[in-house]
């Protein structure tokens, strides 16, 4: 907009400039969010409880905050839910369990803090956009694949 008598702007653009970095600081993500100690011990939580059921309740303890401040502080630093950031960390733990082990998936599953198999790939094909075993398949270290032609596919004349 320009001024009618001047014909020049109203808001010069280093104002401009200066009134959106207000802006982004009054309601950037890390204002309202948790201090980066909580988000360290949260974490840290999170890794050593993986295999157990882990409520909001027993997150926001770990940080001295009620249930609902630590929801919406939470959201705010990570961007996601305490449960799609615990669901993620279970995901991840398959994929690295998948990697380094030769483990059923069912084990997997139940040593990842999932319910059983299904749950795992119903979760994993929502968050990876494939099933486990062939992302095994594909992921998994020559060493730990199982040889499809063994010594019993071999010749009689060998």
């Amino acid at each position: 907009m320009t001024d009618i008598v001047t014909d020049k702007p109203r808001n010069p653009p280093a104002l401009h400039a200066i009134m959106a970095l207000a802006l982004n600081r009054a309601q950037g993500p890390g204002r309202g969010g948790l201090a980066p100690w909580q988000l360290q011990r949260v974490k840290t939580y999170i890794a050593a409880h993986i295999t157990t059921n882990i409520r909001i309740s027993d997150l926001a303890a770990c940080v001295r905050l009620s249930d609902s401040y630590f929801f919406q502080a939470f959201r705010r630093s990570l961007g996601q839910s305490p449960h799609g950031y615990v669901t993620a960390c279970r995901i991840g733990c398959a994929q690295e369990m998948m990697i380094r082990t030769t483990l059923p998936l069912t084990q997997i599953a139940l040593d990842c803090g999932l319910a059983d198999q299904p749950h795992l790939t119903r979760l994993f094909r929502h968050h990876v956009g494939t099933s486990p075993a062939l992302w095994r398949k594909v992921h998994q270290a020559p060493a730990h694949r199982k040889i499809a032609a063994g010594p019993a596919s071999l010749p009689a004349a060998y």
